[in-house]
């Protein structure tokens, strides 16, 4: 159902789910590469010297590839939801250029939110050329 004139558009279900699931598990990524340094350090440091401590860190490599793989869960969910919620966004800052007051964009929304935004500042239109 279209949105009157001057009221902020609603949010879909899936833009409330885009919203649960994009809240959680951010860190996966950033924690799956950093513990991905230790056991290739500790495999250098067993290989490399008479230190064969070093090969208990590949004990990590599980944790790791775990990490991982619920970073890829989390990527495969929010996919099918990302194209309802950046058209959310870009009807929010519709609205509020036309004047309509809106709601703050929730955590999950704001990086969308100021994308669309810096892409709207810096739109150039293309000059037209002169017909003769």
């Amino acid at each position: 159902m279209p949105e009157k004139f001057d009221q902020a558009p609603r949010k879909s279900q899936a833009v409330v789910d885009y919203e649960r699931i994009a809240g959680k598990g951010a860190w996966y990524d950033e924690a799956g590469c950093t513990l991905a340094l230790f056991p290739l350090i500790g495999a250098l440091l067993g290989f490399g010297s008479d230190f064969p401590g070093g090969y208990a860190v590949l004990l990590l490599v599980p944790v790791v590839v775990w990490l991982w793989a619920l970073a890829i869960r989390r990527a495969f969910r929010l996919r099918p939801l990302s194209a309802d919620t950046r058209d959310y966004v870009r009807r929010l800052v519709d609205a509020e250029e036309r004047g309509v007051s809106i709601p703050q964009p929730s955590a999950a929304l704001q990086p969308l939110y100021r994308a669309e935004k810096t892409m709207r500042e810096h739109r150039v239109e293309k000059p037209r050329k002169k017909q003769c």
